[in-house]
């Protein structure tokens, strides 16, 4: 026996599966869908003729979907992880700027070394941004399921944030270059901060060539997640590595790296399940 209000909970998980990222339409269009089927009966047709009769007016699910991906150039701002994310990157951004700036005008930082501080500030920033954005994606993966629009949209993000990364990083080391020339007489000293910060550069060029070539959403996530270990060794490796060699390292300064290395083990094993392998209930 035909059922409207089951083969309305199928249309509406069709279109959660292709529009992921606009709900709020999908209600919109169920509510459209709704009133035509209604105003059908009401002109006489049958529950299913009116319900076909419906669905055909409002256009297939692929369709619909293809239209709202047309109209949505920017999804990246529809997703809430990045919308959270990027929104603390860019005060992040913008308060550092404002601190910077104060430091230059007052005499206590130079021009150069401000702005070098700022670029590799934000460069690296941008690899820990988009890999809080993947942990996201990874735990919403393995409790809510994941879709082909959810996975372009992670790559376009990851994609973003290895530009950005690539850009900021050469400019801070472009500058770091000319700050050390000013201090010593030479442009690259070859010590180990000027080393990670090259060792970045690389990591962003070889992510944008793994962007290009593979479609993969575990790809994609593995690869963001090592971003984050590269660009955390590189940038505070330096620190660590002096005070190991000054103190040793003790079980106190060593427990944070464990648990950081048990989190990561844990969303490198989530990224391997299948999709919504952890939701706690099937959907009807």
């Amino acid at each position: 026996m035909f059922n409207l209000e089951n083969e309305i909970r199928h249309w509406h998980r069709s279109m959660l599966a292709r529009l992921p990222l606009h709900r709020d339409s999908i209600a919109e269009l169920e509510s459209h869908l709704r009133d035509a089927v209604q105003a059908n009966v009401q002109a006489g047709m049958s529950s299913r003729d009116a319900w076909t009769t419906a669905c055909s007016q409002l256009g297939s699910p692929d369709a619909l979907a293809a239209e709202y991906l047309k109209l949505s150039k920017c999804c990246v701002w529809h997703w809430l992880p990045a919308k959270t994310v990027l929104g603390v990157y860019g005060l992040m951004a913008i308060l550092l700027m404002a601190l910077l700036a104060s430091r230059v005008s007052s005499g206590k930082t130079e021009l150069l070394l401000a702005v070098h501080v700022l670029a590799i500030t934000l460069g690296y920033s941008a690899v820990f941004a988009v890999s809080a954005i993947t942990t996201w994606s990874i735990l919403s993966r393995a409790f809510s399921g994941w879709s082909h629009v959810e996975t372009e949209i992670l790559g376009r993000t990851i994609r973003a944030a290895a530009i950005a990364s690539l850009t900021m990083t050469a400019i801070g080391v472009m500058t770091g270059c000319l700050w050390n020339h000013g201090r010593t007489g030479i442009y690259w000293g070859g010590s180990l901060n000027e080393m990670s910060g090259l060792a970045v550069l690389f990591w962003n060029l070889l992510v944008l060539g793994l962007q290009a070539y593979q479609r993969d959403e575990r790809t994609r996530m593995l690869a963001s997640l090592t971003g984050a270990i590269v660009v955390a060794t590189c940038w505070f490796g330096t620190v660590l590595a002096q005070r190991a060699s000054d103190y040793g390292v003790s079980m106190t300064a060593s427990s944070p790296v464990i648990l950081a290395g048990v989190a990561l083990l844990a969303l490198v094993g989530m990224t391997l399940l299948p999709a919504g392998r952890l939701r706690f209930y099937k959907s009807a």
